[in-house]
């Protein structure tokens, strides 16, 4: 396997499916993302890079993304 270069902004499956699925989450409350970002405390540019498997997602975030949307980290799978 070859390293990926520092900022490299390619995604994995695993981000994609994950983004997919907060997306999914948001679109059910008939959120825009910058609703959703408000909520979570950060910009829609955030959101965006979430939904599009593009952001490597923390814990923290992901504790921050389930409370936003009122789901238990687990449904985010």
């Amino acid at each position: 396997m070859t390293p990926r270069p520092a900022g490299s902004k390619k995604s994995s499956a695993a981000l994609k499916k994950f983004g997919e699925r907060v997306g999914e989450l948001r679109r059910s409350k008939n959120w825009s993302q910058a609703q959703f970002a408000e909520k979570m405390k950060t910009y829609s540019s955030h959101v965006n890079a979430i939904e599009h498997g593009r952001q490597n997602v923390t814990f923290e975030t992901m504790e921050e993304i389930s409370q936003a949307l009122g789901v238990s980290i687990k449904e985010l799978f």
